[in-house]
């Protein structure tokens, strides 16, 4: 088969297992000089914290090869989680779904599997797991252009929705990367960050970035102010209008969880570690440990006190 029937079948396959969008990203060249610009100089300002692993592989995420040599392109899933809360705590809508990067490996496995049998090749599936530079790759797949606020931007699904893939050296046809800028002159994630995290150049400085407090960071206190979010932070996401055309409700791979529905801060502060694994396993939250959480609880406390 060429490599036009080959697209349109791992395309298709694709969205028949459940992803909302299937885009084909070249790899010659990549990443974009201006994307590997930007990557460098928020490392070389130190906007990425004491997250040592991205500047440990930063010549990796600037050479793809070395993640699969010979490999040519990137097929780049979409998985859309919506504009809806779950419950009334501050946890970052990803986070109150079923933890995507078991959802990712779990298909992409399967799916790479077969689609070696059929056309042989190589693969490596990814989904936020590899260091590669993911949202310069849903750009240069054409899924949108990255926002003010560094996310990733789709003119039909704004920002909620997360990114997995494989990369292959199968001959495909790739599409045409995202060209457009719709932020225009809309300020209003720079403005709303509570903490000034939004920085020139479209990227965020991890120092002031309440989902870096809330997640990364492994101390025991925390320094700045959450306003009370518990886990991650979607302010910048909250106030972008193009946010507002989301889709309400999770892809039905990514569904919302009941458990966040009937979780208190009371709860929270009194769950033992047996409790907080019976139910929260198999969830984003379990990154930042039982231990994170109740640390981003007492900031909370002092917050509300003060």
């Amino acid at each position: 088969m060429n490599a036009w029937d080959i697209t349109v079948w791992i395309k298709k396959r694709l969205k028949f297992m459940g992803f909302d969008d299937v885009r084909i990203a070249s790899l010659k060249g990549f990443p974009p000089k201006d994307d590997a610009q930007v990557f460098l100089r928020w490392l070389r300002k130190g906007y990425h914290a004491d997250m040592s692993y991205m500047e440990d592989t930063a010549e990796i995420r600037l050479n793809v090869e070395k993640l699969l040599p010979g490999c040519k392109y990137a097929v780049l899933c979409v998985l859309n989680y919506g504009k809806g809360r779950v419950g009334v705590l501050k946890f970052a809508r990803y986070s109150t779904r079923r933890d995507y990067h078991r959802i990712y490996k779990k298909i992409l496995n399967r799916f790479v599997r077969e689609c070696k049998e059929r056309y042989g090749g190589s693969y490596r599936v990814f989904s936020d797991s590899l260091p590669i530079l993911e949202r310069s790759l849903g750009r240069v797949a054409g899924i949108g252009w990255i926002g003010k606020n560094s996310m990733l931007i789709s003119p039909k699904y704004g920002s909620f929705f997360v990114l997995g893939g494989f990369l292959t050296d199968l001959e495909l046809v790739p599409d045409q990367p995202f060209e457009y800028d719709f932020c225009g002159k809309c300020t209003r994630c720079v403005d709303s960050c509570p903490t000034g995290a939004i920085v020139e150049g479209r990227v965020v400085d991890s120092r002031r970035c309440i989902s870096y407090w809330t997640i990364e960071y492994k101390g025991d206190d925390i320094p700045v102010d959450t306003h009370g979010w518990i886990f991650g932070c979607d302010i910048c996401q909250e106030v972008c209008p193009w946010n507002e055309r989301s889709p309400t409700e999770s892809n039905r791979l990514f569904p919302e969880l009941d458990i966040f529905k009937r979780i208190s801060i009371k709860d929270l502060v009194s769950m033992s570690e047996r409790e907080f694994r019976e139910r929260f396993s198999g969830t984003p939250i379990m990154r930042a440990k039982l231990k994170g959480i109740k640390r981003n609880l007492r900031r909370i406390i002092v917050e509300s006190s003060s």
